[in-house]
């Protein structure tokens, strides 16, 4: 009898070969591997012993002895490549030819074969029952210790997944599927990759101590990216900052967030409300605020040192630290009207506006996975994109495509950088000049001011320190004439880089992405960089407007705006009303009439987080969907806006009742009459969020009863063979993609970076993999327990075994299979690691 390791899991592989470096890691994981190895084969070995049966020999790995030795009839040994392991009994590959011609076993009253059906079933299945006690026993000390693992707690929601669809908000805990409870994160991604296809699944929630009703309908997506499906959701966080992402030469002080920060209260109508364990109450009163500043009351260490790794991640865990009031300015972030997110590899997107209306692209951060192209040239975080070689102000595509056709060469990269020096002026001149711009543009264009005597006045009225004043009037000195004026103003904050486009294609599994994070978010200024011009079969708000590309919107009737936290915020306080924008597109200055359309969210006073679960007493539809010459129909469930703009549109001209959930779980309702022209839930495709990361939330609740660890354990080992059981199906059903497979090389790379975060992270693996083995070695499959088993159960059935040839043509099958599965794994986990 002989295993392989192969792991049928959701487990990923990291991308970079890192554990190459941590040589003790990889050296745990092999000796926990082989332990696993060593366990199984010790019940064939001992179940042998029971039964009678000779064993010649012991062996764990294959290939060249590298140590052994010799006790009593059986030959102990460990070889060259530890990829599993066998136990050779007599009466294996041991036969004689009799007159007939046919193979026939050696009579050995010793022999394996010679032993009854019954015993002989019980050496085969000893291996998965030590597997399984051994996964148990693994699980027993982990609950017993307590392991610090993420809980299912919803850390960021993408707005165009399907659980940002449904109305998961940020801190929610998820804490049953399908009728099944889930307890960490791990439980929970575990329960929706391995959904059916197209099957919906039915999430309780629990929210602020209180179980939100009704449930959550959701159908999770099949992303091709990592070969599973997914709902759209990261582990949560706890209310301790991490990364604070804050443009390029905005001073960090005392007043600003800072990282290692704990955020206890966030200040909402001068109320202090406290935050709980995670910050689910922090991102509604983010979300709440429509882009406003935000003031939060933090707790700031006193030596930030001192914090270890379980004080950063853990949310009970105080230090000494200090009280501060800091405020902080929410990111803007549109969803496009169909959901598809702008990817290469030529497939048509559809670009996330507001009302039709594209922000230009800003860097939210650059990933430096492949040498870091976009840092070497110099981008920083909350950059601009204003140019890339050619092309101003460019969408996501043409900056994908302008990459593509320069791979090897340098090209033009300018961003905007508003809080910087640049061209020989100060910090705070060229923030002035920035954050006045349009202003300034306003009064030079329409009334004909003498530029230098205009500034020279604005400049002394705002306030400026002299040593300001007088650089930026030496810039303007010899600038009398509007357009060098305004061509001067509007690049006073642009930074021209150099980016030297890595050779080869951006395509081949990797997108703009892999270099750089860029999303049209918030910036200072209300550039239109492109214009949507339909959603669905209507036009859109934007392309009604007749506003030109590249027009700056300057305000909403006598509204100046700021940017456009303030442009989103002026619109939904004019939903359904007609309103004045002035905007500038060079040095023509123009204003145009605009009906912002009404939204059933602003009529209702709803905020995100709040969501609708009922239109005209309905909480699903039924959509026609064409898919080339074919049509099929899906269902939608509210408050997915997909459905809330199916059921409006069912409903034109009708007044209909719309029930709602605020987001504490309050409920309500009201009326909204509806329109041809109101029944787009626009609101819903803009959402807002943090400027900072918080360090990811991580629970230790160990169990002190062996008895109750014990059972928690069993149960664990019992799931984790039926998530095996369940993977396998999927794999077969093409729910779940081979890519998802680790063969022996990716679970030792898998375990190394497991090993290095604790012993006790690396007893659990094992327990999984001790868990996984069990299975996969008793499917019934030539040369492994589950086809040795199967042959057995033909033999009791028949009453007599099958030929011995065509045992020894099944084995060779079976090892032409194994051996081609071990093939393709181990190409899969190079190519993961390594390319």
């Amino acid at each position: 009898m002989f295993e392989m390791m192969f792991a049928a899991s959701d487990m990923t592989l990291a991308a970079a070969p890192v554990w190459l470096g941590n040589l003790w890691n990889i050296g745990q994981m092999i000796i926990g591997f082989s332990i696993i190895v060593f366990v199984h084969e010790l019940g064939h070995f001992a179940a042998a012993k029971w039964a009678g049966v000779k064993v010649e020999q012991f062996a764990i790995g294959f290939g060249k002895e590298l140590f052994g030795f010799t006790k009593g009839e059986t030959r102990y040994s460990f070889k060259l490549l530890p990829l599993g392991g066998y136990v050779k009994m007599l009466g294996q590959e041991d036969f004689v030819v009799d007159k007939s011609g046919e193979l026939k076993v050696k009579p050995d009253p010793r022999s394996f074969t010679n032993k009854s059906v019954s015993k002989r079933m019980v050496i085969v299945c000893a291996g998965v029952i030590m597997n399984l006690i051994f996964a148990a026993i693994a699980f027993t000390i982990v609950a017993m210790v307590g392991r610090m693992q993420p809980p299912s707690v919803v850390g960021l929601v993408k707005q165009d997944m399907p659980a940002g669809l449904a109305g998961i908000q940020p801190g929610d805990r998820i804490v049953e599927i399908n009728g099944e409870q889930v307890s960490t994160f791990d439980e929970l991604m575990e329960r929706v990759s391995l959904s059916a296809g197209g099957e919906t699944i039915e999430i309780v929630v629990e929210r602020d101590g209180k179980i939100i009703d009704p449930p959550f309908r959701i159908v999770p997506e099949y992303q091709e990216e990592v070969h599973r499906r997914q709902i759209g959701v990261s582990p949560g966080s706890n209310t301790r900052v991490d990364v604070v992402i804050q443009p390029e030469g905005l001073n960090s002080d005392a007043t600003t967030l800072q990282r290692n920060d704990k955020i206890t209260h966030v200040v909402v109508d001068g109320e202090k409300r406290a935050v709980n364990a995670s910050y689910g109450e922090l991102e509604r009163a983010i979300r709440a605020q429509m882009g406003r500043p935000v003031k939060l009351v933090v707790q700031r260490p006193k030596d930030a040192e001192t914090l270890t790794t379980e004080a950063r991640h853990a949310y009970n865990h105080d230090v000494e630290s200090s009280e501060v009031v800091v405020s902080m300015k929410p990111l803007m972030y549109p969803v496009p009207y169909n959901g598809i997110q702008p990817v290469s590899q030529g497939r048509k997107v559809q670009e996330a506006s507001v009302l039709g209306f594209v922000p230009r692209l800003t860097v939210v951060y650059t990933t430096d996975k492949l040498d870091g192209p976009f840092d070497d040239a110099g981008v920083k975080m909350l950059d601009v994109l204003t140019r890339i070689d050619t092309i101003d102000h460019p969408t996501y595509q043409d900056a994908v495509e302008c990459i593509e056709r320069n791979t090897g060469k340098t090209i033009d990269l300018h961003v905007r950088r508003p809080y910087t020096a640049n061209k020989g002026l100060s910090q705070e001149a060229v923030r002035f000049l920035a954050e006045q711009r349009e202003k300034i543009l306003q009064t030079v264009i329409v009334d004909g001011a003498s530029i230098s005597k205009f500034m020279h006045a604005e400049l002394n009225e705002f306030g400026l320190p002299k040593p300001e004043i007088k650089s930026i009037l030496e810039k303007l000195a010899a600038i009398e004439d509007v357009d060098a004026f305004r061509g001067w103003l509007e690049n006073v904050d642009v930074h021209q880089l150099k980016l030297k486009v890595p050779t080869g294609s951006l395509i081949k599994d990797r997108t703009l992405d892999d270099y750089l994070q860029v999303l049209p978010v918030s910036e200072g200024e209300v550039l239109v960089a492109n214009i949507v011009k339909e959603f669905g079969s209507n036009k859109t708000t934007a392309a009604v407007s007749e506003i030109p590309l590249y027009a700056r919107i300057t305000r909403v009737n006598d509204q100046w705006l700021n940017g456009w936290n303030d442009f989103v915020l002026a619109l939904r306080d004019h939903a359904g009303k007609q309103v004045q924008l002035p905007y500038r597109v060079l040095n023509d200055i123009r204003t145009v009439e605009l009906e912002v359309p009404n939204c059933v969210q602003a009529e209702l006073g709803l905020y995100p987080g709040d969501r609708i679960v009922s239109i005209a007493g309905q909480s699903s539809i039924e959509v026609p969907i064409k898919q080339g010459d074919n049509e099929t129909k899906v269902t939608y469930y509210l408050p997915d806006r997909r459905a809330i703009a199916a059921l409006l549109d069912a409903n034109v001209g009708k007044t209909v009742d719309v029930e709602y959930a605020r987001f504490g779980g309050e409920k309500g309702s009201g009326e909204y009459t509806v329109t041809a022209n109101n029944t787009d839930p626009w609101l819903e495709r803009i959402g807002f969020s943090a400027n900072f990361y918080c360090y990811a939330l991580a629970e230790r609740n160990p169990i002190a009863n062996p008895f109750t660890a014990f059972v928690a354990g069993t149960k664990r080992a019992y799931n984790a063979t039926v998530s095996t059981v369940r993977t396998i199906q999927r794999l077969i059903t093409r729910d779940i993609g081979t890519r998802n497979m680790s063969g022996p090389l990716g679970i030792i790379a898998i375990g190394s970076k497991v090993a290095d975060k604790s012993a006790l992270d690396l007893l659990w693996l094992l327990g999984f993999l001790s868990a996984n083995l069990a299975v996969i070695n008793f499917l019934p499959l030539p040369i492994v327990d589950g086809g040795l088993f199967l042959f057995l159960v033909l033999e009791k059935i028949r009453g007599e075994p099958v030929s011995i040839r065509v045992q020894m043509a099944t084995q060779m099958i079976g090892i032409a299979l194994i051996m081609t599965i071990f093939i393709l794994v181990t190409a899969q986990d190079i190519y993961k690691l390594f390319l």
